[in-house]
């Protein structure tokens, strides 16, 4: 059961830096800024 959690707040970590960087990426963002949403969007 805590294996089911842990891989699912995995996947939604993953899944929601990929939209963070899509969406900073179709803004024009910087590179550096492009990472940072990134990370906030995996470390949220």
């Amino acid at each position: 059961m805590m294996e089911k959690l842990v891989e699912d707040i995995y996947r939604h970590s993953l899944k929601t830096g990929s939209l963070a960087k899509a969406i900073a990426t179709r803004d024009g963002l910087e590179t550096d800024q492009v990472d940072e949403a990134v990370m906030a969007g995996l470390l949220h």
